[in-house]
């Protein structure tokens, strides 16, 4: 079975003039399939989240890991899963957007808090 994962907020690396760099830690649920709701929220570094993309069941050859992003719905008072969270094509990294044709989502997330 796969697992889900939520990320909810970021922490970017920061370049020497100031700028947002690469992602270097998230906090990031996991999701509790029979209620449908992110539980057990953690702190990961960047590669953790690399290794848990690329990680694969030995026997099927499927996905073991899936990752979206998570905002919390004022509205509705619960997490809405958002896009779906992948490798740069050099493996190295996690965006929303592989292509680069548009934005990508998580470095609108809010700082860690976790």
């Amino acid at each position: 079975m796969t697992k889900e994962f939520w990320i909810s907020h970021v922490d970017h690396e920061e370049k020497t003039d100031g700028s947002k760099g690469p992602i270097e830690r998230v906090c990031a649920w996991t999701d509790d399939l029979v209620k449908g709701l992110p539980v057990d929220k953690k702190s990961y570094r960047r590669a953790q989240i690399v290794d848990l993309l690329q990680a694969v069941n030995s026997t099927t050859r499927a996905r073991s890991n899936v990752v979206y992003t998570a905002t919390w719905n004022a509205k509705t008072k619960r997490w809405d899963r958002g896009a779906e969270v992948v490798l740069t094509s050099d493996g190295k990294y996690i965006t929303t957007a592989p292509t680069g044709t548009t934005r990508d989502n998580l470095g609108e997330l809010p700082p860690c808090d976790c």
